[in-house]
């Protein structure tokens, strides 16, 4: 498994502006700045944690509406798209873990 080093958080721009050029130049020398593959897991799994959370809020929301109420058909047809998000979204972590992830030994 792939090491993942958390860096520092600095988001100022000086902050950003240095990272930014660190990478550049480490990219420009030709260093092996290793695989993304585990960072794009990481955020893949959280995506799909925030659709599924989303999806199950609007599900709750939706039910304190009554069946006659001018929105439902609105709510419904978000709930749908929201299924078909999480969806997709399950794909895309699916096709992530399944990728092999070159470490440094191999």
């Amino acid at each position: 498994m792939a090491e993942l080093r958390v860096l520092p958080v600095d988001l100022s721009a000086a902050g950003t502006s240095h990272i930014s050029n660190l990478l550049a130049a480490a990219a420009t020398e030709g260093r092996d700045l290793g695989s993304r593959i585990p960072h794009m897991r990481m955020l893949a799994h959280s995506l799909d944690r925030l659709a599924q959370t989303l999806s199950e809020n609007v599900r709750v929301l939706s039910v304190d509406l009554e069946s006659n109420h001018p929105e439902i058909s609105e709510a419904r047809v978000a709930m749908a798209k929201l299924d078909r998000l999480v969806q997709e979204v399950r794909k895309l972590v699916e096709m992530l873990d399944a990728l092999p992830v070159k470490t440094p030994e191999s």
